[in-house]
């Protein structure tokens, strides 16, 4: 079958569709009737319906109602504001008004909640309110103009509310962001280039943020800032079109997909959408009567903590059987789409394009298939191909080889081995000091199976080979010896991508080759500052562990002092790999057989 990059448009669209649960809407001319302010055209309301309800919306103002005051001695004129009388269109009233209703029904209709929340001018919380719902908001729409205060500016609110929630975003290592100015100030070049200065600064240190006034957005890879205009700003600006009301929610939603316009993005949302549908079930499963089991194991064990980690495997291992059984890998990242991603890379002519290389879309089909030759009959098929172009001018290709193909696909080589690398650190740490996994504020380190240390004084870098239960139940003060595996020394038997630190500080990849064998080992002591286990101290934003040099390396009268920096600890499964093979080092037997003997058995 024949994809194109709309098939996979739509894959992603649909991945958005079942993530997407929560929209909040920061609106200060929201209206929640029918039709805005309504009741004051009549004159046949009775007066408790006015003590019920102590104001009105009239253009933006809150008007109150005067108690103990029948409504037609209140005459219609009266109620007018800027010159003009209710008895006219409520819509003419104020030209940026938001209508709940239709806005809620048409999000309810997609499965999406949406929370509208209408500040006044003497709500002091509105910001840091609206920054706290926004926290757990799939997506945040704001109105530029809030209302203003003497001394204030427009849009001074909404400039700072998405401050505050890109403010706290940042802290919390990042989050994927989508954020809609929804207004009818008929300027969304100025609202762009204005909010574009208030924020551009945040991101000196992370990654950096582009502003395409044309299309009136603000945006890097985690992050979207967009402006869509209210019907009541007219259809006469370039390059924008007014949403109304009931088309917003599948705007955002398109908006959404386009921040998430990836294979891998894709599948995430499914699952995560997978946990979230599975969260009630998860809780009938993980209920209160285990309680007393779950506190009784804590009570039996020799070492009481080390049931917090039990728990935390308990609940993983749940959440995992939800992915399992929800075949998020089968359904989503199988060879159909797969072969969507590809058919989105492809050119107008239907090659993938690297360089002076191409691929047809078939070569590439066959190599996403199961046959043993598809790789070497891929590199092959490309080289024929350039060939093919090349022959008047007699040159010689390129090497490729099977290792080429990641970087291959990619399109382009800068990118291919960025892409490389960052995949190789994700599947292999579980956490790194650098980057968007980085630990959060107040989590410190614990020298265990995995961790890996930088030595300061050389630069060299040391993988820890301590299991588990020999880097934990430590007493306040208690010395204890930890064996290393240096990486980069040895033959190039396994590598691994590591970020170290620089001289400058700043992160430096490197690519570590070692050999996990005994000769390779290093061993460091190290003293427990916190009982339990060893931890790191911060120091200027730097985890540090600190050691003696091992008893048997001293010789000498004064005791020398290690400091390394923590860089990461790798995921469980590939440290234990690691000391698997290092163990089989160890255990390996040499023997000088009968030569005759041994060869007889080749």
């Amino acid at each position: 079958m024949t994809y194109t990059s709309e098939d996979f448009n739509q894959f992603c669209h649909e991945a958005a569709g079942q993530f997407l649960q929560t929209v909040v809407v920061i609106d200060n001319e929201a209206v929640f009737c029918d039709e805005p302010c309504d009741f004051f055209g009549q004159t046949d309301i009775p007066t408790s319906a006015i003590k019920e309800r102590s104001y009105g919306v009239l253009g933006g103002q809150i008007v109150s109602a005067q108690e103990k005051t029948e409504l037609s001695e209140t005459p219609p004129s009266e109620l007018a504001v800027n010159g003009r009388d209710d008895d006219k269109p409520p819509e003419e009233f104020s030209k940026n008004i938001l209508m709940a209703k239709p806005l809620i029904n048409a999000f309810a209709d997609k499965g999406v909640v949406c929370s509208i929340i209408r500040p006044d001018l003497e709500d002091a919380e509105v910001v840091q309110r609206s920054i706290t719902v926004a926290s757990i908001a799939d997506i945040v729409v704001v109105d530029w103009a809030l209302g203003k205060k003497p001394g204030e500016t427009e849009g001074q609110k909404a400039k700072e509310i998405i401050k505050g929630i890109i403010e706290g975003d940042l802290k919390k290592r990042g989050r994927l962001r989508l954020i809609s100015i929804y207004t009818a100030e008929n300027v969304p070049s100025g609202i762009i280039d204005d909010l574009f200065k208030h924020i551009k600064d945040m991101f000196e240190k992370v990654d950096p943020i582009s502003k395409d006034s044309e299309n009136f957005t603000i945006q890097n890879r985690f992050l979207k800032i967009t402006v869509l205009l209210k019907t009541a700003a007219g259809d006469n600006i370039p390059n924008i079109k007014p949403v109304d009301f009931d088309a917003l929610p599948e705007k955002l939603h398109e908006l959404f997909a386009g921040l998430n316009n990836g294979l891998l993005p894709s599948v995430t949302l499914r699952a995560i959408a997978a946990i979230r549908e599975g969260t009630h079930h998860l809780l009938t499963v993980l209920h209160k009567d285990l309680d007393s089991a779950l506190v009784g194991h804590r009570c039996l064990l020799p070492y009481p903590e080390d049931a917090e980690e039990f728990c935390e495997d308990l609940v993983a291992g749940e959440i995992r059987s939800i992915l399992a059984l929800a075949k998020i890998g089968t359904k989503y990242v199988g060879k159909e789409q797969n072969e969507l991603w590809v058919a989105s890379r492809l050119d107008s002519d239907g090659f993938l394009n690297y360089g002076e290389f191409k691929a047809a879309s078939e070569q590439i089909s066959t190599l996403l298939s199961a046959e043993d030759t598809r790789q070497g009959s891929f590199i092959a098929g490309v080289k024929s191909e350039w060939a093919g172009r090349n022959k008047i001018q007699g040159r010689k290709a390129p090497t490729l080889d099977k290792n080429f193909i990641p970087q291959f696909l990619h399109g382009e080589e800068v990118g291919g081995v960025k892409s490389n690398h960052e995949f190789a650190r994700l599947t292999s740490f579980k956490r790194e000091s650098f980057g968007l996994r980085k630990p959060p504020k107040g989590w410190v380190p614990k020298l265990t199976l995995g961790t890996v240390l930088q030595r300061v004084a050389d630069g060299k870098v040391f993988l820890c080979l301590q299991p588990r239960c020999e880097s934990v139940r430590l007493d306040n003060a208690e010395k204890r010896i930890f064996p290393f595996l240096e990486l980069g020394k040895g033959e190039q038997k396994e590598c691994l991508i590591v970020n170290t630190v620089g001289s400058d500080h700043a992160p430096v990849e490197k690519k570590l080759f070692f050999e996990p064998k005994p000769k390779n080992q290093a061993i460091f002591e190290f003293t427990s500052t916190s009982g339990h286990a060893i931890t790191a101290n911060n120091e200027n934003n730097f985890y540090i562990f600190e050691a003696d040099e091992a008893p048997a390396q001293r010789g000498r009268q004064t005791t020398a002092i290690s400091r390394f920096y923590w860089l990461g600890d790798l995921k469980d499964p590939y440290a234990q790999n690691i000391v698997g093979k290092m163990s089989d080092a160890v255990g390996s037997v040499g023997i000088n057989p009968y030569e005759w003997q041994r060869r007889l058995g080749k």
